[in-house]
């Protein structure tokens, strides 16, 4: 058996190991109890869980950063996962959810300005990037680093 083989063995032993529902490849192998997930193919790190609530702009304290628009596009899904609402209603959501669980279906900022002060954020709810004013919007916020 290869050294490779062997990791791959092993890693399939340890409880608590997930699998994203993205393409083979996309995300390194992880934990569920990890709080990051690495990117194989963009190499970024990424912020597994949402803080509560949506904040200001400028309320937002991230130990790392904001991604770009390209960066938090990645994490949008052309085939929508089903969730369900409080309620028991059946609702889309255009993110992985094994690899993001719990991932609000909303607005979420990006480090993405125009010139007129305009930001852009992605929206998991519906698979849509669009701009919004800063100073009378409220989103939520994925960090992510480059590794």
């Amino acid at each position: 058996m290869t050294r490779r083989a062997a990791t791959a063995a092993a890693l399939l032993l340890l409880p608590g190991l997930v699998r994203a529902d993205a393409p083979t490849g996309q995300y390194e192998a992880y934990l569920s109890t990890q709080i990051t997930i690495s990117d194989a193919k963009t190499h970024l790190q990424w912020t597994r869980a949402v803080p509560a609530g949506q904040q200001s702009l400028s309320q937002i304290v991230c130990s790392t950063r904001l991604p770009s628009v390209r960066e938090l596009a990645t994490l949008l899904d052309n085939e929508p996962a089903t969730v369900y609402d409080d309620k028991g209603l059946p609702q889309r959501i255009y993110i992985d959810t094994n690899a993001f669980p719990g991932t609000p279906r909303g607005n979420f900022w990006t480090s993405t300005a125009t010139p007129e002060g305009k930001v852009f954020v992605v929206n998991f709810g519906t698979g849509e990037i669009s701009l919004v004013d800063p100073a009378v919007t409220k989103a939520h916020v994925r960090c992510v680093v480059n590794y």
